[in-house]
């Protein structure tokens, strides 16, 4: 699952896309990438439970299903914050004004669900940049030079 402004790869099922958390074969984004950059996977440290992972997908196919939309003031929000034009809010002063999400937000918020990570982190500050730092992942293997 991801959270995006692009609708040019049908989802998993074939259908039309929206701008939003969307599900997509693998297979069918890398196919794309190849014209347009490269692509990592960045395996997680350790495993987590079978409960915990169904949690997580749980979470995922209902923001899929109720067709959460992209966040871009939260993503721009982040993205600043993180270039220091402004301090990022905690998750406990971040308010709810907005139902969506955006990419680092949606990973992030998977990892508190599935207690991969401190669930004290602010999901919606965090960028894929501050994603890549994460201690929960081993070193990451480039799969699309």
């Amino acid at each position: 699952a991801e959270s995006t402004i692009y609708t040019i790869v049908p989802d998993f099922k074939e259908q039309e896309c929206f701008k939003g958390v969307q599900v997509h074969w693998l297979s069918h984004w890398l196919a794309t990438y190849k014209v347009c950059g490269r692509a990592w996977w960045f395996p997680l440290q350790q495993k987590p439970s079978h409960d915990k992972i169904f949690q997580m997908q749980s979470w995922l196919w209902h923001l899929y299903a109720s067709h959460t939309p992209f966040a871009c003031r939260k993503s721009v929000g982040a993205w600043l914050a993180r270039n220091k034009y402004f301090k990022a809010q905690t998750k406990e002063q971040s308010s709810k004004t907005s139902a969506g999400l955006f990419c680092a937000e949606l990973v992030a918020e998977a990892l508190q669900v599935a207690g991969i990570i401190d669930s004290t982190l602010n999901p919606a500050a965090q960028t894929p940049k501050d994603l890549m730092n994460l201690t929960c992942f081993q070193k990451p293997t480039l799969i699309l030079p």
